[in-house]
């Protein structure tokens, strides 16, 4: 499975992509929408793992859009801010999950695909 990992925390970034290679996936990582575009164009990942606020936008920016480029890809969000509005309007966006980033492990991510 090829994931998309989109984080401006290198250090956060890099320990999804450390567990993500123990699954045997191919993590893809980036820290910006503008280059996560690119990479979705050009690489055509299974699953997207997107922190929510990056450094050039939100991951709400990509989620409108995949949707108004037909970009059907499973966008699971991940966030540390405690702000509850969050969770819905990444849900309404069209993200497939919402996970605090502190409590977040693939682990979670391994029974969702299962299912």
């Amino acid at each position: 499975m090829r994931v998309l990992i989109i984080d401006d925390d290198i250090t956060y970034l890099n320990a999804v992509s450390i567990v993500a290679k123990n699954r045997n996936w191919l993590p893809m990582l980036c820290n910006n929408i503008k280059t996560a575009k690119q990479i979705i164009h050009s690489e055509h990942p299974d699953l997207i793992i997107s922190d929510y606020l990056l450094t050039d936008k939100t991951v709400i920016d990509l989620l409108k859009w995949m949707k108004l480029h037909n970009i059907d890809i499973p966008v699971i969000v991940v966030s540390a801010s405690d702000d509850e509005t969050i969770l819905e309007t990444v849900l309404k966006n069209g993200a497939s999950n919402f996970y605090d980033k502190f409590e977040f492990n693939l682990s979670k991510i391994y029974a969702e695909l299962e299912k």
